[in-house]
Formats: C-alpha cells, sequence, structure tokens
C-alpha cells in the first residue's frame, strides 16, 4: 500500500468507501462520476485526492471513474454517508470522459421527414418471417 497519510479508516479501506467526482465541462456544465474503492485502491485515491494531485487524476481518472451518475445520484451518495468528493476547477470533464461523437444519420434530411436510422421493413415482409417462424 502507497505510504501517504491515510485518512481512511481500516474498515473503510476494507469495506469500500465512495468517491464522487465533479468536474465542469468546457460550457461550465458539471459533470459527475460515482465510484467505490477499497484497498490499495481507496488509498491511492485518496492520496491523489489529498496531495490534490491533479496530473494523475487526468492520466488514471478514466480508468476508474467509468460512468458518469446524475447530480440527484451523487448528492444521494453525499448525504448516504461519509465519502470523498474530488472537486476540482483545474480538470476539465472532457479530460476524464471525451464527448461521444453521435451517430449521422444514414439517410439525409431524415430529421425532418419523421425517418430514423433503423432499416425500415414493410408489414408484409414483416408477416412472411412470422409465418416462416410458426411453421
Amino acid at each position: 500500500m502507497e505510504r501517504i497519510l491515510v485518512m481512511l479508516s481500516n474498515d473503510e479501506l476494507k469495506d469500500g468507501m465512495n468517491f464522487i467526482l465533479k468536474l465542469s465541462d468546457t460550457t461550465g456544465t458539471a459533470a459527475h462520476w460515482i465510484a467505490r474503492f477499497d484497498g490499495d485502491i481507496a488509498a491511492r485515491w485518496y492520496g491523489i485526492y489529498y496531495r490534490s494531485d491533479w496530473q494523475a487524476l487526468r492520466d488514471q481518472g478514466r480508468e476508474v471513474f467509468r460512468n458518469r451518475a446524475t447530480e440527484a445520484e451523487a448528492e444521494r451518495v453525499l448525504k448516504s454517508g461519509r465519502c470523498v468528493m474530488i472537486h476540482t476547477a483545474q480538470v476539465k470533464a472532457e479530460e476524464i470522459d471525451p464527448l461521444v461523437k453521435v451517430a449521422m444519420p444514414l439517410q439525409p434530411n431524415w430529421e425532418s421527414d419523421g425517418g430514423s436510422l433503423a432499416p425500415t421493413v414493410s408489414p408484409p415482409a414483416i408477416a412472411v418471417v412470422a409465418n416462416a417462424l410458426t411453421t
């Protein structure tokens, strides 16, 4: 285990501790992640928080803070008991979780005419498949 001033109890290290990461994106909108760490990982991330090691957050945050949470979920965890809240303006949300590009539609002007990304199947084709499955 990394030797730092660990302010987590032995029980918290053994049982796990919730960590909330709150960062703003480039537009200023808050993004939240929630993760539960135990043992060496909890001690390591507490150390990153304690030392304000924002470069380590940039380099390794993506590996452990995988799924964004809503503000309500983060607030619930924050109020449910002891947790570690990592919040800094020095790191942007996109540095941890880059924005995913939205798929482009296959058909031009699909938004305007009610089209979709899914291929369309005519009712007679569905009936042929249904008959084949039942016989």
